[in-house]
């Protein structure tokens, strides 16, 4: 049986939200959230660090991690940046999205596309009740942006596991197992 992972305030839990370059509707369909499954998947393991929830929406990810020092968020998300931008562009490429290359391009001789908004959004959470905040509130994104009726059928996002004990595209780690209350507190 595996060993429950030993988190603390000390673990240096974060909210990192990534948006796509001018908000644009760039991660399409499942084909695009895979993609980005695989590469978080990769880098978590290489920073080693815990996902604790995820959401994929069109125009960005957002997720909860911990065990990443504030000082390596940068360093991780641009591997994250940098991992899938190739593919991304390969996929909308492929899809013949030519408007939204065309709106990505950087100049007007060049191939180089910006897939990722320069600049990510990282909140740090201090307390066991700021990670369940944070969760619920990243949960409920798909419901805000239309894209569902009922948060946990959003198959790109770790709310059904929650829910319903159901994995989507990502294993995470379950903060209920793993963090206490006491524990998370903060003094």
């Amino acid at each position: 049986m595996k060993k429950p992972v030993s988190l603390s305030i000390s673990s240096h839990c974060y909210t990192i939200t990534m948006h796509t370059n001018h908000g644009l509707p760039l991660l399409r369909n499942h084909k695009y959230f895979n993609l980005m499954f695989d590469c978080l998947t990769i880098i978590s393991k290489k920073y080693k660090l815990n996902l604790l929830g995820y959401v994929f929406l069109p125009n960005g990810i957002k997720f909860v991690t911990c065990g990443l020092p504030q000082t390596r968020l940068t360093n991780f998300v641009e591997t994250l940046k940098n991992l899938s931008r190739q593919e991304l562009i390969r996929f909308l490429e492929e899809d013949e999205k030519k408007e939204l290359l065309s709106q990505i391009r950087m100049g007007s001789n060049t191939r180089k596309h910006k897939i990722w908004a320069a600049n990510f959004e990282s909140v740090h959470l201090k307390s066991y009740n700021d990670l369940e905040q944070a969760l619920n509130e990243l949960h409920v994104l798909p419901l805000k942006n239309g894209l569902v009726f009922n948060p946990e059928s959003y198959k790109y996002s770790s709310s059904s596991y929650y829910q319903k004990g159901k994995h989507g595209g990502l294993r995470i780690t379950d903060y209920r197992q793993v963090f206490n209350k006491p524990e998370m507190a903060v003094s």
